[in-house]
């Protein structure tokens, strides 16, 4: 998730490059928010139709948490870039080498997840590919808090890899699968909501 979303470390410094920091945490937080706001409702919405327990009262409530995590992503991103127009950018050479580490991660991910599909399959347990899946959506946070600097990212790596396991270890068949994908997703909207919180909590310290 790019721009250092759910946190962003440092030690302040000259006005400028505050703002410059703040701004990043304002329009990362937005993004990163948005991301794990939209993933979450995607799990969600998987656990519960595999499990058939969807309901119109439960899509109804998922919609509204989903429209309030978005809202808040876009204003925290429009407000992010206006700040960002009014300092100087990060040097060309620091965006790219995060955005190259960024795609390698990403490439990662998507190949890790095509193997376990496939050894799933000749197995004939797609239960343990969503399970799976999640477990690598959880990993993969972790080299992401490294490169944006983001311990959230870690954490929240960490949470979903846990329940990943602990939800293998407890269930079986089809009930493994709804376990690990609604708790993912549960997990992702934490996620947004620690972003938004992360932004809010800069935009109102450039008001003091």
């Amino acid at each position: 998730m790019p721009g250092g979303e759910f946190d962003h470390e440092g030690k302040g410094g000259p006005p400028a490059m505050d703002r410059l920091r703040q701004a990043e945490i304002i329009e990362g937080g937005g993004r990163g928010a948005l991301i794990a706001g939209l993933a979450g409702w995607g799990w969600i919405l998987w656990g519960l139709f595999a499990g058939q327990a969807f309901t119109p009262t439960y899509g109804i409530v998922l919609l509204c948490v989903e429209i309030l995590l978005l809202c808040g992503a876009v204003l925290c991103m429009v407000k992010g870039r206006k700040l960002r127009r009014q300092v100087p950018s990060l040097p060309v050479s620091v965006r790219r080498n995060t955005r190259n580490w960024f795609l390698l991660v990403l490439a990662a991910e998507i190949g890790a997840i095509m193997i376990v599909v496939v050894i799933a399959r000749s197995l004939h347990r797609i239960d343990l590919a969503i399970v799976w899946i999640a477990m690598i959506v959880g990993i993969h946070f972790l080299p992401l808090a490294r490169i944006f600097r983001a311990r959230a990212l870690g954490v929240i790596g960490v949470l979903i890899t846990i329940w990943c396991l602990v939800s293998w270890g407890l269930f079986r068949s089809s009930a493994v699968a709804i376990s690990a994908a609604i708790g993912t997703g549960i997990l992702l909207w934490v996620a947004s909501a620690q972003a938004l919180i992360r932004a809010y909590q800069a935009a109102r310290s450039l008001r003091q």
